[in-house]
């Protein structure tokens, strides 16, 4: 018989964690941690053995920069001692900082390999799409005479504490900060899934209680979550079944069977709105692209007709052509007169998609900032602050 030496993989696992500076308890459980620590742990595991080559596909999804930073500085001292890596990515500034050499890929075609020296994110930009594109900034007008969402003094133990802010309708507002800065939680909250502990919570007007997703629905909250692989689509089944899931009680006939005209003509519309490209609406959501899955979340999401929608992580794992795609949705929705709030990583993407960006830190907002007003390099400044 032969037996663990518990000793020896609890060494060996913390070697690894030192390798890119990071801290998580060794006898916790993976499912119970974020999906940033879950992707800290994947990576790790792949640097415990005798490596020769390193593939790693969207290795930085969902860590902060800090942790960004130390990912790269590991695959650089890997490259040094001779291991090769292959890192696939969309985010193109680490893949200049770090690559030697760049293959891009396009519908599953290759475009070509080119000296990383030879490039710019523009170059590769316009390799992957076939298009020159830039993120364009948030021009609709907003009308600030009635809150369609006000926050007061909101608070939940652990999570968030005193949080202050309104969103009127038509106006998109980011919310940014580094991981545990208790932006998804306050998310959560105001879907009814991470119900507040105090504080005051009003629909256009009217005090609510939101301790429920049931609640949060029926008074036009909708959520888009972060993971959309795990907890927003059922990757098996058909777009159409993902995109009317959540309004299935309103497309019943008096019988209660599917009136399956209204269903199909609602599908339609949806797949049509949000440009979801699809062989067939019968196919499943598990053989669309990236853009695409995201797109039946928004859609299925959309469906309810909601007053307020909240994205966590509206981009993340996308190329930067369905990126542009799935903001000017987004931007259409506000248009309409939907409030939006936007939780991102990604600066860029508040600043130039939002009228407004919060920066949390420690369950607190921080700092404010009116987009049209600010700058990239002052928004990290305050996000770097706050390490």
């Amino acid at each position: 018989k032969k037996f663990l030496n518990s000793k020896s993989y609890y060494t060996t696992a913390r070697t690894a964690m030192d390798r890119i500076n990071i801290d998580i308890p060794l006898n916790s459980k993976v499912g119970d941690l974020s999906i940033a620590d879950q992707q800290l742990v994947a990576i790790c595991r792949s640097l415990t053995g005798e490596l020769k080559l390193l593939i790693m596909d969207e290795p930085t999804t969902a860590l902060t920069s800090k942790e960004v930073a130390a990912l790269l500085k590991v695959v650089t001292d890997l490259r040094d001692k001779g291991i090769a890596t292959l890192f696939v990515s969309h985010k193109l500034n680490e893949v200049m900082e770090i690559a030697e050499r760049v293959t891009v890929l396009r519908d599953g075609i290759k475009i070509g390999c080119y000296p990383a020296a030879e490039l710019d994110s523009k170059k590769i930009e316009f390799l992957m799409t076939g298009d020159n594109f830039e993120y364009t900034k948030t021009t609709t007008i907003i009308s600030r005479d009635k809150p369609l969402l006000e926050v007061e003094n909101l608070s939940k133990k652990n999570n968030f504490k005193d949080i202050n802010l309104k969103l009127f309708p038509g106006e998109i507002l980011g919310i940014t900060g580094l991981l545990g800065s208790g932006r998804t939680e306050l998310a959560l909250s105001l879907f009814g899934m991470n119900p507040a502990d105090s504080g005051l919570i009003k629909i256009n007007g009217s005090e609510v209680v939101l301790n429920s997703v049931t609640k949060a629905v029926d008074l036009g909250i909708a959520y888009v979550p972060e993971n959309r692989l795990v907890q927003g689509l059922v990757m098996e089944q058909s777009v159409s079944k993902n995109t009317i899931i959540t309004v299935i009680e309103r497309i019943l006939k008096k019988t209660g069977l599917i009136d399956h005209k209204v269903k199909s003509n609602k599908i339609s519309a949806l797949v049509k709105k949000f440009s979801i490209k699809v062989p067939s609406v019968d196919a499943a959501v598990a053989t669309l692209s990236g853009g695409n899955q995201q797109r039946v979340v928004i859609a299925k999401w959309v469906a309810t007709e909601p007053k307020l929608l909240i994205l966590d992580g509206p981009t993340v794992g996308i190329d930067v052509a369905a990126k542009g795609s799935i903001h000017d949705s987004i931007k259409q929705l506000a248009a309409e007169g939907m409030g939006v709030i936007i939780i991102s990583d990604e600066v860029p993407e508040v600043l130039n998609s939002c009228h407004r960006v919060i920066v949390m830190n420690r369950g607190r907002i921080n700092s404010e900032f009116i987009t049209d007003q600010s700058t990239e390099e002052e928004i990290l400044e305050c996000l770097s602050s706050a390490v």
